[in-house]
């Protein structure tokens, strides 16, 4: 079972989107990797840009770094700029709607929120813009009376923040719900009880529920906004 307290950001090691062939590939130590373009280096550490936003690593973390050829760069700068403008349009067409404010808690520096599933069984989910599905314990799925057949895929192997492995299956709630806010049709994660670790909430609010939305956290006012992508 994997220990929430730690707020450890589950990666697939499988690629789920693919490599993306024109980007720099920096292997981190604990198997885990990150594809973007190395925008500057010194003997302590390396920035990358991943297109919206720079991640910052010490060398102690990295493996190795597989450089793209200085064309493939430009081609994936490129990229990133339509994709940057394309957004910005999209953005415009919206500004007449309106978002859905929702309240959520903060439990040492993380953000928390209340969750329904398949309407019938609530959870505590710890938002997680780095998680590319949500993730729900084995415990929390089970009150859902799924059984082995409500598996929409296969055991997947993840990889924690720390490096350590843990098997995991794919799986798919028919709703979650946060606060009136609903996506339907929405891909997990469940992860195994196997270890004896207790939890403080019931899994992680990850990008497969929040990229159905434009989202940003007002810290101060204490709550998320979600606007629903068309």
């Amino acid at each position: 079972m994997v220990s929430w307290k730690k707020r450890a950001v589950i990666t697939l090691v499988f690629f789920v989107f693919g490599v993306n062939s024109n980007a720099d590939i920096i292997h981190l130590r604990n198997g885990r990797t990150i594809e973007g373009l190395v925008e500057e280096e010194d003997d302590q550490c390396v920035e990358v840009n991943v297109g919206f936003g720079i991640v910052k690593l010490r060398w102690s973390e990295i493996d190795r770094v597989d450089k793209s050829l200085p064309e493939d760069a430009l081609a994936l700068r490129e990229k990133w700029k339509r994709k940057k403008l394309r957004n910005e349009e999209e953005r415009k067409s919206r500004d007449d709607r309106e978002s859905v404010s929702v309240n959520v808690v903060r439990q040492k520096g993380h953000i928390v929120v209340t969750a329904l599933l398949d309407k019938k069984v609530t959870a505590v989910l710890l938002m997680d813009t780095g998680a590319t599905y949500v993730s729900l314990s084995e415990k929390i799925w089970k009150k859902l009376k799924k059984t082995e057949s409500g598996y929409e895929g296969d055991s997947v192997e993840l990889i924690l923040a720390d490096g350590k492995k843990v098997a995991g299956k794919l799986g798919r709630l028919s709703s979650l719900t946060v606060q009136g806010v609903e996506a339907r049709d929405v891909d997990v994660v469940i992860i195994p009880e196997d270890n004896g670790q207790g939890n403080v909430v019931d899994g992680l609010l990850g990008m497969s529920f929040l990229n159905r939305f434009n989202f940003k956290v007002d810290q101060n006012k204490g709550i998320l906004l979600l606007e629903k992508l068309k």
